[in-house]
């Protein structure tokens, strides 16, 4: 496959992933310092060698406390207040970038499906016309459109779709369940 230049897409498919690239970076770059911080802390400490490091430090922690460790005195004897409070600690703070990471990501998610939700009312609209077109040119060649399977759904076919109405339907849908 020959190389091509950037920024100059030879087809469609090349032009739509561009666009996702440069949309992804876009928003990479508009990460303040604290968003970066929770999305590195987030993607290290969930791992399973993140579970393993801790695992061994409480192993640690019980041992020493416990005296088992001959040259360390216990530091934090049993009912162990310190590795309490650490932990509590380090919980709060684990919690609060998961849940910085998940609304950015709610975000995102939902500007996804704003945009999932353009291109299928474009969609719809350019299949309205083309429906339209397809009709007119068959009226100009002379084929009857009601005689083919389903021709009488043509009409029905063609009407605009209204976005505004559909929600209201969904709407009282749900209300009735």
């Amino acid at each position: 496959m020959p190389a091509r230049v950037t920024g100059t897409p030879d087809n469609v498919t090349e032009r739509h992933l561009d666009a996702v690239v440069n949309l992804r970076r876009q928003h990479e770059q508009r990460k303040g310092l604290l968003g970066r911080a929770a999305d590195f802390l987030v993607a290290r400490l969930g791992t399973l060698a993140c579970v393993g490091l801790h695992l061994a430090a409480l192993a640690v922690w019980l041992f020493v406390n416990n005296g088992r460790v001959g040259a360390l005195s216990p530091f934090d004897p049993y009912p162990y207040p310190l590795l309490s409070t650490v932990t509590s600690v380090e919980a709060i703070l684990l919690a609060l970038f998961v849940l910085i990471t998940q609304n950015r990501q709610a975000r995102l998610a939902e500007r996804r499906a704003d945009m999932d939700l353009h291109v299928s009312l474009l969609a719809e609209h350019e299949a309205t016309r083309l429906i339209a077109l397809a009709e007119k040119i068959a009226e100009r060649v002379g084929v009857d459109t009601r005689s083919i399977e389903g021709g009488d759904e043509i009409d029905a076919l063609k009407e605009v779709l209204q976005p505004h109405e559909v929600m209201q339907e969904l709407e009282q849908v749900e209300e009735q369940l």
